[in-house]
């Protein structure tokens, strides 16, 4: 079992405990939005089953697999598991399987930002939240034109998925938080033992792959 966030002692359901203060306000009105995201990988964290048991009504699982098929297995098999915990589930790119499958969110990548106003149409229309991938000021302004629910910045810290990548820090954290227009999730190297660190920066929230890795 992990080290928990915030103090929070190891067990189930107290895995990842983010502030959690904030809410969203979408076809359901306003709720308090997760504090802490567990994204899955393809190669990192490719079935989240495992540790949806050990996750509590503060976290939310991202089914973001690219493969339509393999996330649509995931997400089916999961909406169970959730439901049972109290996580909130949330699915990449596909609002009307999020719809199928009873999760809560949908979850878009900064790329296709710029051009999903079928899939946000189709969020809003289903009472889902969204969130976003933020790689940069550009991409944080278009999240909030385009009135995402929250915005998941990254990378913070050195990161196994971007190996190379400039990181934000602490202090570029801040900066991204100050200027955004939505509530932010830190994401790349974010852990319960990093979160402290972040204690400053007025995020929302960190999401995270590698620390729910076995």
């Amino acid at each position: 079992m992990m080290t928990n966030p915030d103090g929070c002692p190891d067990g189930p359901g107290r895995v990842g405990k983010g502030r959690g203060k904030g809410g969203y306000k979408g076809g359901g009105g306003a709720r308090a939005l997760p504090g802490v995201l567990v994204m899955t990988d393809e190669e990192r964290l490719p079935d989240p089953a495992y540790i949806i048991p050990d996750l509590g009504s503060n976290c939310a699982i991202i089914i973001r697999h690219r493969d339509p098929g393999e996330r649509r297995k995931l997400a089916e098999a999961a909406r169970p598991m959730c439901h049972h915990r109290g996580v909130s589930l949330i699915v990449s790119e596909d609002a009307r399987l999020a719809h199928r499958v009873g999760a809560a969110g949908v979850h878009l990548s900064d790329s296709k930002l710029a051009t999903a106003r079928r899939e946000l149409y189709f969020a809003r229309k289903l009472g889902l939240f969204v969130t976003c991938a933020v790689h940069g000021f550009a991409a944080l302004q278009m999240a909030g034109r385009s009135a995402v629910d929250a915005a998941i910045v990254s990378p913070v810290f050195k990161t196994d998925s971007h190996p190379n990548a400039r990181c934000l820090g602490v202090l570029g954290l801040a900066r991204y938080a100050r200027a955004a227009p939505v509530p932010v999730f830190a994401l790349g190297g974010v852990s319960p033992k990093t979160w402290p660190r972040l204690n400053s920066c007025n995020v929302h929230g960190w999401a995270g792959i590698g620390a729910f890795q076995p």
